[in-house]
């Protein structure tokens, strides 16, 4: 089987965090996107993201983990 992964372009809608993550592992699938959003940049307010395990297991498995957890406020805890 050839790599055909250089003779295509994936087009990414929305820019949550859903479409970041696919785009973050075409990233390092070395595949080549464009990442579309109708909004010009991220609210600077009244916006919550949280990452439950399995979601922490990803990030850990990406190898960004401890990078996105040093710019995190943590809630709770044991």
């Amino acid at each position: 089987m050839t790599d055909d992964s250089s003779s295509f372009k994936v087009s990414i809608v929305g820019g949550d965090v859903t479409g970041l993550t696919l785009a973050h592992c075409l990233v390092l699938a070395n595949i080549d996107y464009a990442l579309l959003d109708k909004g010009i940049v991220a609210p600077n307010f009244g916006t919550t993201i949280t990452s439950q395990p399995h979601g922490c297991r990803i990030l850990h498995q990406f190898g960004c983990f401890d990078a996105v957890l040093a710019t995190c406020d943590v809630m709770g805890g044991a």
